[in-house]
């Protein structure tokens, strides 16, 4: 997610379909997305099993503090985040592997139902 300077990547944009209950990245929400991305380098840590291996924020949940986020291994991982504003160890943010884009597209459907 950090590209030279520390500074937060904005080269690739996703091909997942999201529901209504999901605002994907788009160029009008790139301002957005980088407030997430920000806030999420800064809840990571250097300790975090998700440390250096987030490439984008890729969506963000609408009634939840949750985002869906793409890695450098082109999976996908479902993230909830605290916003706190500081590293948060180990154990949050809270998170889960969605896995391949047709694995997370069918896994979002499923959190979708549940929420």
């Amino acid at each position: 997610m950090r590209g030279a300077g520390g500074d937060v990547r904005h080269d690739c944009f996703m091909v997942l379909a999201f529901s209504e209950e999901w605002v994907p990245r788009s160029a009008e929400s790139l301002e957005q997305f980088t407030a997430l991305e920000a806030e999420l380098v800064r809840e990571l840590g250097r300790d975090h099993p998700l440390a250096d291996r987030v490439r984008l924020a890729a969506a963000r949940h609408l009634a939840s503090d949750r985002v869906v986020v793409q890695l450098h291994n082109d999976r996908y991982a479902l993230v909830h985040l605290t916003w706190s504003g500081r590293a948060e160890g180990t154990q949050f943010p809270r998170w889960e592997e969605l896995g391949s884009a047709d694995d997370a597209a069918a896994r979002l459907i499923e959190f979708d139902d549940r929420w």
